[in-house]
């Protein structure tokens, strides 16, 4: 048992548990009752659910491993001081706390609790149309802008931490549970774990060092792929499928809200909508002073094109062709072909002429001298065929099978003890796909993995396929067909690593593969 029982009281009786709302890797959050007031309330938890216990009798926290008490302190510390950062945040669209305040051999810190569900209980009822889905998305990218301008990223954008306020359909943000906050220079100051939600979290989030500095990109590249789930019903794509398959935007959205989500999910995170400001003009483009879509031309089911309202074509009205509407297209096609003809005829007639001047014919073997015009012609078509030059095209595919070798230093366990791994990883090609081993002889024992790797553009995910004595390396969680890390492609050639899974005992790394 881990949750707090309802009925449990805090801080002398002042609050009442009365259910637990939910529970996630650092913490568990309660509904409860603030007595005196008679208000209910939001109650976050820290606890670290694989590394610590509770005591049934006191309801109190206990960490199960001596080993991992300065680990669990050190969340703890960030748990409180993250908590009384945002504490100083006011706006109408960010979560209240109240309250913060350790007991029980653990912190907590109160919220309003907010009636009403979240945007992933609205996305259940299916797709929202577009203004809808507008509606709640500038308050959110407002909400962003303000902490952003204070050097705090949230991390953790996606309808599940967007709740709804049921007085007056207002979206406020939740969960700054994996947030950081940058000083003047956009260095860290605090070291929180690495929060993944797939389909919402870009490429460079799977790597804790690609977040030591100011990144307000990557909220960016959340906020969009947040709107994009809105407006379809479903979880978006990954960086690796997106590599794969591209980006599937909605077409019948207007062209500002289709351009707003492609460049908020950029996968390069330098090439991606850099601040909220940008985010927001791009949502507006095409729309006119009164916040309506202006009127642009837009196919529609007959495979002809006219114009119409994008704001009543977003919202499913048919657009029909009438017979007028038919004829005039045809008009304006015939004149467009006509006047391409008489161009080119003007020109035929403009060369014979020319031809016939100078006494110059295909039989002749006199030479003469060419006309201005025919000197300007010439010149003009040199210069052009200068001006173009071939691309280069890019190298889209290259052959990763061999063996890499790989020596990490992966930190220290918790008695002082340094970790060193030396990894070697052979991958065979095996159609689109690799196949292969790992080897990691590291602390107290040799792990062999048996693997796949499903490649697809420049990403490379490894899976394990089996294990043998794990305990050791106390990754005996690690179970068949789990992630083991997300490997990259260099342009030199080299495998970079994110190892995915945590090992309590130290602290992962990156590792970079060299090929033998």
């Amino acid at each position: 048992m881990q949750q707090l029982q309802a009925g449990a009281t805090l801080q002398g009786g002042k609050y009442r548990i009365l259910a637990t709302l939910g529970q996630g890797g650092y913490g568990i959050t309660y509904k409860a009752e603030q007595r005196g007031l008679g208000r209910p309330v939001a109650i976050k938890e820290f606890f670290v659910s694989n590394l610590c216990d509770r005591n049934t009798t006191r309801s109190t926290m206990m960490v199960v491993s001596e080993s991992n008490m300065k680990e669990v302190e050190h969340y703890r510390e960030k748990f409180i001081r993250e908590a009384r950062m945002i504490s100083k945040l006011h706006h109408p669209n960010i979560i209240s706390i109240l309250d913060v305040f350790e007991e029980n051999g653990s912190a907590y810190y109160v919220m309003e609790y907010i009636e009403g569900g979240s945007l992933l209980d609205r996305m259940r009822q299916g797709a929202m149309n577009e203004a809808d889905a507008l509606r709640y998305i500038r308050p959110v990218a407002d909400a962003l802008d303000y902490i952003h301008k204070q050097k705090i990223c949230h991390y953790d954008i996606k309808p599940g931490n967007i709740m709804v306020r049921q007085d007056n359909d207002q979206p406020v943000l939740i969960d700054f549970g994996v947030s950081k906050h940058y000083d003047d220079e956009d260095n860290a100051t605090t070291s929180t774990p690495v929060g993944i939600s797939e389909g919402y979290a870009p490429l460079e989030q799977y790597n804790a060092k690609d977040l030591t500095t100011f990144s307000p990109q990557t909220d960016i590249y959340s906020l969009g792929a947040t709107l994009l789930a809105l407006v379809t019903g479903h979880k978006p794509p990954t960086p690796s499928d997106i590599i794969t398959n591209g980006l599937p935007v909605p077409t019948h959205l207007s062209m500002g809200t289709q351009n707003a989500i492609r460049q908020a999910m950029v996968l390069n995170r330098d090439a991606r909508t850099a601040s909220i400001d940008q985010f927001l003009t791009l949502l507006n483009e095409g729309r006119n002073d009164n916040g309506d879509e202006s009127t642009r031309v837009i196919p529609v089911y007959d495979d002809r094109t006219v114009a119409v309202t994008t704001g009543q074509a977003a919202q499913g009205y048919t657009v029909e062709v009438g017979e007028e509407e038919e004829d005039d297209s045809r008009r304006k096609m015939l004149i467009t072909i006509a006047s391409v003809l008489g161009v080119l005829l003007g020109a035929l007639l403009l060369f014979i002429i020319l031809r016939a001047a100078t006494g110059n014919n295909d039989s002749s073997d006199v030479e003469y001298a060419p006309t201005t015009a025919e000197v300007d012609i010439t010149d003009e078509a040199a210069t052009t065929e200068e001006k173009v030059e071939p691309v280069a095209q890019p190298e889209t595919t290259y052959d990763w099978s061999g063996t890499y070798t790989a020596e990490t230093d992966m930190g220290s366990t918790a008695g002082g003890t340094p970790i060193i791994m030396l990894i070697e990883m052979k991958l065979q090609k095996s159609g689109d796909d690799y196949s292969g081993s790992m080897d990691i002889d590291g602390y107290q024992t040799m792990v062999r993995y048996n693997i796949t790797a499903s490649a697809s553009g420049n990403v490379l995910r490894v899976y394990a396929n089996g294990k043998s004595d794990a305990d050791a390396m106390d990754i005996s969680n690690l179970d068949a067909g789990d992630n083991i890390c997300t490997i990259t492609y260099g342009s030199d050639r080299t495998l970079s690593a994110s190892w995915s899974w945590m090992m309590s005992d130290f602290v992962n790394d990156n590792t970079t593969f060299k090929k033998k």
